[in-house]
């Protein structure tokens, strides 16, 4: 008996088994094809949505919770011949004078004109 008669006669003999099998074969393809198709869609608008709120900017300098002098971005700009723009950002709770209206956990940034600058480079 040749392999391909073999594969007839069971195919034959066990139908519905054979029949599951390619279902759940060809449902496992959709799925796997479908995350993968909307990984790269998200992976690409995620790209997207960086790049424009960052533009240009590759590099950053955070100091945890001490903070820089604005030197230190004169210092690198002047030596490097690099776009830089000192920028603070600190964590606060914003308020609505007269009431008890609190909201926690607000990110301030501060960024001066240089920013848009380096940004937009």
């Amino acid at each position: 008996m040749n392999p391909f008669r073999l594969i007839i006669r069971s195919i034959r003999h066990y139908p519905w088994a054979v029949l599951a099998t390619a279902a759940g074969i060809a449902i496992t393809t959709t799925i796997i094809t479908g995350a993968l198709i909307t990984g790269h869609s998200l992976t690409r608008s995620l790209e997207q949505i960086v790049h424009l709120r960052l533009g240009e900017v590759t590099h950053t300098i955070t100091a945890g919770d001490r903070l820089f002098t604005q030197n230190l971005a004169e210092k690198l700009s002047s030596q490097d011949n690099l776009a830089v723009s000192p920028v603070l950002k600190t964590e606060a709770i914003a308020s609505v004078q007269g009431t008890d209206a609190r909201l926690g956990n607000v990110q301030v940034w501060g960024v001066d004109e240089a920013f848009a600058e380096v940004t937009n480079a």
